[in-house]
């Protein structure tokens, strides 16, 4: 009798151990992205910074880095990943009009930026 008393203690507590760490690990991914979307917001703005830096007048498509790039209208990470790579691999742009030679930039994108940007 004392032995299946202990062994059932035993198991009990073996179940509420894998409970609780079953449990504690099985948040959503939509809640950890969230998570983790606040906590860069937070670090962000104790440090007085917006996602993006603030950048004034046209940015030189020959030396810009990929987050000013980023800044401009309708560019994000990955077309500025094509225009740097499309820099890297032809050379520097000879004229406003060669973006357009760029994966997923069109004439309506380009006059969309036109205005803020030079060569």
């Amino acid at each position: 009798m004392v032995r299946f008393l202990m062994g059932a203690l035993i198991l009990g507590v073996l179940i509420g151990y894998g409970r609780k760490t079953w449990f504690k690990d099985s948040i959503t991914i939509s809640e950890s992205v969230e998570i983790q979307r606040a906590g860069i917001s937070s670090v962000l703005e104790s440090r007085g910074q917006s996602g993006t830096e603030n950048i004034t007048g046209p940015i030189n498509l020959n030396t810009a880095s990929k987050t000013e790039l980023m800044s401009l209208p309708g560019i994000g990470p990955k077309t500025a990943e094509n225009i740097m790579l499309f820099r890297q691999d032809h050379g520097d742009f000879q004229s406003i009009e060669d973006l357009t030679q760029v994966k997923r930039i069109g004439i309506k994108t380009l006059d969309r930026l036109r205005e803020k940007i030079t060569i």
